[in-house]
């Protein structure tokens, strides 16, 4: 499963799809990294990245009320930060979690609780909203609420099954709480 997953997840699961024993391609994962980051800058001008309705809205809310606001994404760095610059996203974010020294998400998430908690001028609530089970379940792992926003491939009853603390059908939805 691509949708919730890291880049080099989608990659294992490719390859162990495929039959290829781990030992076989793990001491490659350095350079697949590469290769994965510098196709997407070379290609960065394909990317079509749409901005679902209300991210921008939402995004400055937060901002309004003094949000610390971070991105966490199963992207390697590099390729993260073209698509978060293709779309006009890249500058609303404080700092990022991306998937370089990770292979599964909620590590990802890890990462970025231990950025947020450094950039807190003061002990506050972290909370993740996120479109994928792989979200909320990585949210939970981290001991951190989760607010599901069933704008992505997966229903709400399909996020409602990970169990998040919120579940709306678009993020216009957490203006109006």
């Amino acid at each position: 499963v691509a949708h919730g997953n890291t880049d080099v997840g989608i990659l294992r699961d490719a390859l162990r799809l495929a039959g290829i024993a781990d030992e076989d391609w793990r001491p490659s994962i350095p350079d697949a990294r590469e290769a994965i980051a510098a196709f997407v800058e070379a290609h960065k001008a394909d990317i079509c990245a749409n901005v679902l309705p209300g991210v921008r809205e939402v995004l400055a809310h937060l901002r309004a009320k003094n949000a610390i606001l971070g991105v966490a994404t199963g992207n390697l760095e590099r390729v993260g930060r073209i698509k978060l610059e293709q779309c006009g996203l890249l500058e609303c974010f404080d700092f990022g979690g991306f998937s370089d020294a990770c292979e599964y998400r909620r590590d990802v998430f890890a990462g970025a609780v231990a950025k947020a908690r450094a950039l807190m001028p003061e002990p506050g609530a972290i909370v993740v909203v996120g479109d994928t089970p792989a979200d909320v379940n990585a949210a939970h792992d981290n001991g951190l609420e989760a607010i599901a926003v069933s704008t992505g491939i997966f229903t709400a009853q399909q996020l409602l099954a990970s169990k998040p603390e919120v579940c709306v059908p678009t993020l216009q939805c957490l203006l109006e709480r």
